[in-house]
């Protein structure tokens, strides 16, 4: 009998240490709900966020920002610990209008606010609840700084956020862009002023009753809610093959009649000065020049119809970004760090690169120019719907950033300029891939004369 007291005390013991080895800064106030606790049995939940007090829209001037509220009702939840994230800019002050015009100057200009938290070690926290006001379409430029400072790779992230239209925004890809190896789930969205309201407590419980915290599952899955399961795969023989460069002598006819040799790589990846190694080619092409293949957005196959009735993923939410997901062709086929470019990546090249629109081979296209000194050859491609080619002499790429719940964005280059827009997933577009520029090319040169 004292043998089965001893025990029992011990596991007791050892279960309370296990509590309290993961309690922090926690609310005194608890009302977790049994099956919440059940879900995250086994982890260790932190909740960070950022709030704003002062003016807000609709509900006023307020002593307790939107998110704040949230932030609350998820720790009250969860028995998480919580940490706010306080910035040193004193955006309270500031009436509606000035905080506006403020963060759209620091979305613009990309500043990265100083902030404080009491926040010190994030690595017994493994069930992170990120939350804060979509300002400009995402986080806050504050929050920006704290996800540079702390490293919540390998961790499940979980975005939240209060708005007045936005929804989560581009929480999500944010998160994934800052954390490439984190598992990030659904997010919970409501707007500012229904935050204070009771009808919140039970969406939230509603919310977090839903999520799956088995982070196996959720970075396997190929059917994830949010799409932002990172893909770890080794290099394909493709991938790896286009780490050995070969370059060549062609000949380019500027539409002036000019005609000029030019010294390019025609199969591997090229340096545009950006930070990434662009392919010479598009997925599914040999040669510059060649158009390759075309993909429904999501779909990691080409196929001879693009039509809604047989695309995979219509009415279905796959991710704001896909890039490095189950759902990135360039990610499937080559392997290792090659993926669809997203918006921002598409818009820094075309941006920072000088244009001649030029016929290499029979074929018209953009041919860009780093400030390097590398060249970029972009052929016309054209659209494919249903199984007819649209405009075959103009240049279709897709970016791995979605637009709406129904179209994503896609680089358009027309023969006198360029531009993004958005256009219907289940249209056959192109993909130009891209990776890091973190690995030595082997180069090689062939005579194309």
């Amino acid at each position: 009998m004292n043998k089965i007291l001893y025990l029992t005390t011990m596991v007791i013991a050892a279960g309370m240490f296990l509590l309290m080895s993961c309690q922090g800064n926690r609310s005194t106030k608890k009302h977790i709900s049994q099956s919440i606790a059940d879900s995250l049995k086994g982890h260790c939940p932190l909740v960070v966020y950022f709030s704003r007090a002062g003016e807000n829209y609709i509900v006023g001037k307020v002593k307790k920002g939107n998110t704040a509220y949230v932030a609350e009702e998820i720790t009250e939840l969860t028995g998480a610990d919580i940490y706010e994230i306080k910035a040193v800019k004193d955006y309270e002050s500031l009436s509606y209008e000035e905080m506006l015009a403020t963060v759209r100057e620091e979305h613009e200009q990309g500043t990265m606010p100083e902030f404080t938290t009491d926040l010190r070690d994030t690595k017994k926290y493994d069930v992170i609840f990120i939350g804060g006001p979509v300002w400009w379409g995402t986080y806050p430029r504050v929050m920006q700084s704290f996800f540079r400072k702390f490293n919540l790779n390998g961790k499940i992230l979980i975005p939240f956020t209060t708005h007045e239209g936005s929804g989560l925004g581009n929480t999500k890809t944010e998160l994934q862009n800052a954390y490439l190896d984190a598992t990030i789930l659904d997010g919970f969205s409501i707007t500012g002023h229904e935050a204070r309201t009771p009808q919140a407590h039970d969406a939230i419980r509603q919310w977090l009753e839903s999520l799956s915290f088995n982070a196996n599952v959720s970075r396997t899955s190929a059917d994830a809610v949010t799409g932002a399961t990172r893909l770890h795969k080794d290099c394909t023989s493709l991938g790896e093959a286009m780490s050995r460069n070969r370059t060549a002598s062609v000949k380019a006819t500027y539409r002036d009649g000019r005609e000029e040799e030019l010294e390019m790589v025609v199969y591997g990846s090229v340096d545009m000065g950006d930070g990434l190694l662009w392919s010479a080619t598009n997925l599914g092409a040999s040669e510059p020049w060649k158009p390759g293949d075309h993909y429904a957005w999501g779909e990691t196959a080409p196929k001879k119809s693009y039509t809604e009735s047989n695309y995979a993923y219509l009415n279905k939410n796959i991710g704001d970004d896909i890039s490095h997901t189950w759902y990135d062709a360039a990610s499937v086929t080559l392997g290792g760090d090659w993926h669809i470019p997203t918006y921002e990546q598409w818009h820094t090249l075309l941006r920072n690169c000088g244009h001649e629109f030029v016929t290499i081979n029979g074929i018209k296209g953009h041919l860009l120019k780093a400030g390097n000194g590398n060249l970029l050859f972009i052929p016309g491609n054209g659209y494919v719907y249903d199984e007819a080619v649209g405009t075959p002499n103009e240049g279709f790429y897709w970016a791995a950033t979605v637009s709406d719940s129904v179209n994503a964005y896609v680089t358009y280059l027309p023969e006198n300029s360029w531009g993004q827009s958005n256009y219907g997933r289940y249209i056959g577009i192109g993909i130009r891939p891209v990776r890091t520029n973190n690995i030595n090319i082997a180069s090689e040169k062939d005579d194309l004369k």
